[in-house]
């Protein structure tokens, strides 16, 4: 693992992992808190690697401007032939099924015979206890000589043919990752800092569809909206899967409902059902789109579209991508809803979404929208 001022979280990360492996590695990328101590504790190996951050106020507080060379450092040290990653603020779930996957593997001559991947799900971020959004990555791989890290933020471990056997890829859920996600100031890290590395990237010539969709959606995070949404239709022309030109079209319309664009969410969100008809998303921008057009003209034929595609959406199951799952997706669509039939008078079904609201999220409600539950059993008595 690399990390960085993880002292909140990496005694909770190693203690989750430790018992079950025979070996860690911890490369520590310039930390100022105390992470090397934690580190130490549980470490068999702790290097310190800062040699290509940024001097501003020395080398030490200076920011990493290459994840995958640190990360390609961790594998290096590695002295085991298989090789598990992890960050310091993950938490890891069923540890203790780790050995009897590897062992599984290697009856099948994975590791000697094929280089092997092996993907785990990843739950990167939660309200409360419910996972909002729900990936698979890949986190274990044997030999290392046929794997390695690449591009300089939300780097990826590639397969190198030039190690020499065929690949073998499988994923289980028998091992779950757990990401604490918490914000980046609790972690002195500069909130444009992937931007920039990834601004430079692009400037140097890089224009991959991993480039270019990470740097579309940095941008986004940063409100540069023209821009990102510039980056983001170049992605959705290199790229060749449909599930990550999805990615990057649902971006494109958040970044329009941002703008409070309606007419541009409306003409991408028309788009976006298109490319995946079998997404709950695709049906889920739509109702969005004429909930805000509803809002501006209160025309009451837009809340009954609103109404019908929100419908629409809740018919449809949950997408098999590995990219990203959205489970509380259900929950936003009544949030609409709940809004969207109480202005076209159907008070029973603003009621109705309301309580599922309340069912799918103990109670817990985004800003989204004004809804108002109290008000909505009222109106319903």
């Amino acid at each position: 693992m690399i990390v960085r001022n993880e002292e909140e979280n990496l005694r909770a990360c190693l203690t989750s992992i430790h018992p079950h492996v025979e070996e860690v590695i911890v490369v520590d990328t310039g930390s100022t808190d105390g992470t090397l101590q934690i580190a130490r504790e549980f470490a068999h190996k702790v290097v310190i690697y800062d040699c290509e951050n940024t001097n501003e106020g020395g080398a030490r507080r200076g920011q990493l401007m290459n994840f995958s060379n640190a990360r390609n450092l961790s594998f290096f040290l590695a002295s085991k032939p298989w090789v598990m990653w992890l960050d310091g603020d993950d938490i890891v779930r069923g540890g203790e099924n780790l050995a009897g996957i590897v062992h599984g593997l290697q009856t099948t001559g994975a590791g000697d015979n094929y280089a092997c991947s092996v993907s785990l799900p990843y739950e990167y971020d939660k309200i409360g206890d419910k996972v909002v959004s729900l990936q698979t990555r890949e986190r274990i791989f044997s030999p290392k000589r046929c794997f390695e890290w690449r591009e300089p933020v939300h780097e990826v471990c590639c397969y190198r043919p030039e190690g020499g056997l065929p690949l073998l890829q499988r994923q289980y859920s028998e091992v779950v990752i757990e990401h604490r996600r918490r914000h980046l100031k609790s972690k002195n890290v500069p909130p444009e800092r992937n931007l920039n590395i990834l601004e430079a990237h692009y400037n140097s010539g890089a224009r991959d569809a991993r480039t270019l969709h990470y740097y579309g959606m940095e941008l986004s995070h940063a409100r540069r909206f023209g821009h990102a949404n510039d980056i983001l239709q170049q992605h959705m022309q290199v790229s060749t899967w449909d599930d990550e030109r999805m990615m990057s079209l649902l971006r494109i319309i958040d970044n329009f409902e941002a703008e409070e664009n309606w007419a541009a969410m409306l003409a991408w969100s028309l788009r976006a059902q298109c490319l995946m008809e079998s997404w709950p998303e695709s049906y889920e921008c739509l109702m969005r789109a004429y909930y805000w057009i509803g809002m501006a003209y209160n025309n009451p034929r837009d809340w009954q579209r609103c109404i019908h595609f929100g419908k629409l959406a809740l018919s449809m199951p949950l997408p098999r991508s590995p990219l990203a799952t959205n489970p509380m997706i259900y929950k936003k669509i009544h949030e609409f809803l709940n809004v969207a039939c109480a202005r076209a008078g159907d008070v029973k079904g603003a009621l109705e979404s309301a309580r599922e609201i309340g069912h799918r999220n103990a109670g817990v409600l985004s800003d989204s929208t004004n809804m108002d539950l109290p008000n909505y059993q009222a109106a319903a008595q």
